[in-house]
């Protein structure tokens, strides 16, 4: 993609990107065309940190632009001398965006990796609830059915004995009494 873009540019011979990697230096990312290595060690501390700047490096003119976006690093293009710089100025703020959405897109992606994760913990761990549950649903509907019939068996003899003398068949006297 640095490449294509660069097409707009017919001036400019190479280009290299070169992103912090957490505070241990700058990585080269990208590279298109041909420029001089050891671009990135041979630039002066801070060369870069009050805005873009032509050097000349290995014989070239090279136009070091800061990147933007809170992205730590910048973008060296080998241009011919006498190259208007506002519009190659511009891409330092492009790609150094571009890069930043990147980050964040990294970001969110591994948010949704991890929440997805959980989701699917979360869900196991419904089964094994809902599992839980229907054997103790279970064990309850026994035990109610244990208990109705043990209740209710007793209850049917002190009813029907009721009902024998309330008929007159036994009388009182001759009903058991309970201990």
């Amino acid at each position: 993609a640095l490449a294509s873009s660069l097409a707009d540019f017919p001036a400019v011979r190479g280009a290299r990107l070169y992103v912090g990697d957490g505070g241990r230096g700058l990585e080269r990312v990208l590279e298109a065309g041909d420029l001089p290595s050891g671009l990135g060690q041979s630039l002066p501390p801070g060369a870069v940190r009050d805005g873009p700047v032509t050097l000349p490096i290995g014989g070239r003119s090279i136009r070091v632009i800061p990147l933007s976006g809170g992205v730590e690093g910048f973008l060296a293009l080998d241009v011919d001398e006498g190259t208007a710089h506002s519009g190659l100025d511009a891409l330092g703020g492009v790609v150094g965006g571009a890069l930043a959405s990147a980050r964040l897109f990294g970001t969110l992606k591994d948010r949704v990796a991890r929440l997805e994760s959980a989701t699917l913990e979360r869900q196991r761990q419904l089964a094994r609830l809902t599992m839980r549950n229907e054997v103790l649903v279970d064990a309850r509907d026994s035990l109610l059915a244990l208990l109705h019939y043990d209740v209710r068996s007793p209850i049917a003899v002190v009813l029907g004995q009721c009902e024998l003398v309330e008929q007159g068949i036994v009388g009182p006297d001759r009903i058991p009494t309970a201990v």
